[in-house]
């Protein structure tokens, strides 16, 4: 019986390996990055990076694009296209300028629309708001949802409002325990069809030092256009073993695994 175990168990950790090595998941690991069994979501892991206005002595706001590479993963330093763009801005603990809104990529000196999950409300002056919708995790992230669409440049009146001074009535991010979340998102990939992605995050309040900061969790993107995504934690990075055993290479990985099961084989009697 002990010895049906042990072969099972190193015919499982072989099959493994040789979806590790197809996915080439050594190469999305190094980069911050676990892709699922399937290759069709890759996963972000932004290990909880702070965008934040640090300048209140001015109304001028911080700028923060996101980029996703194409390798699937999002990023802040110019890879890839421009999805979306944050502006932040922190005038002070309470102050009714505060506020954190996304905008449409720009591209080659072109913007492209972005779509998020979230509503339309009248605006005070004229112009609408759109507020994007705070997801649970678990919720789909697909064709069948209902999006609103910005292509403007930043303003309070043409981005999607996270959250505006101490919070607008249909503000989804502003409040207190109910500032955390996933927004859902679809924009044109580079190969100018629609894909679906999330964004894990939490908005600050307005009563914190870095008043509307928004602190990137995770993400997710659908590599497969037109497919709906589901809002998930992102997966834990493996431990530096199981990463030196996986950047070495999947063929490699699999290789030095049969001799250790050849030698383990071997030494049962």
């Amino acid at each position: 019986m002990g010895k049906v175990n042990h072969r099972q168990l190193n015919a499982a950790q072989e099959t493994n390996l040789r979806r590790y090595a197809a996915l080439g998941l050594g190469t999305a690991v190094l980069a911050g990055a676990v892709t699922t069994m399937d290759a069709a979501v890759v996963y972000t892991n932004f290990g909880s990076t702070v965008l934040a206005d640090t300048t209140t002595t001015d109304t001028t706001p911080a700028e923060f694009s996101l980029y996703l590479a194409n390798n699937g993963t999002f990023n802040l330093t110019g890879t890839g296209i421009n999805v979306l763009n944050f502006f932040i801005r922190n005038e002070g603990v309470s102050a009714t300028g505060n506020y954190s809104v996304i905008t449409a990529g720009v591209n080659g000196g072109v913007t492209h629309p972005l779509n998020f999950i979230g509503v339309t409300a009248a605006a005070a002056s004229s112009g609408l708001y759109r507020y994007p919708s705070r997801l649970a995790v678990g919720a789909t992230v697909g064709p069948t949802q209902t999006y609103v669409t910005v292509s403007g440049p930043q303003s309070s009146l043409e981005g999607g409002t996270l959250a505006f001074g101490n919070g607008f009535t249909g503000s989804k991010w502003a409040k207190t325990n109910k500032n955390s979340g996933y927004l859902g998102i679809n924009f044109l990939g580079a190969d100018n069809a629609t894909h679906y992605a999330f964004l894990q995050m939490t908005v600050a309040l307005n009563t914190a030092a870095n008043a509307r900061a928004v602190t990137l969790i995770g993400g997710g993107y659908q590599t497969t256009a037109t497919t709906a995504i589901t809002t998930a934690v992102q997966p834990a990075v493996p431990e530096p073993s199981t990463l030196a055993l996986l950047a070495a290479g999947g063929v490699g990985g699999i290789a030095a695994f049969r001799r250790r099961k050849a030698a383990a084989k071997a030494a049962v009697v």
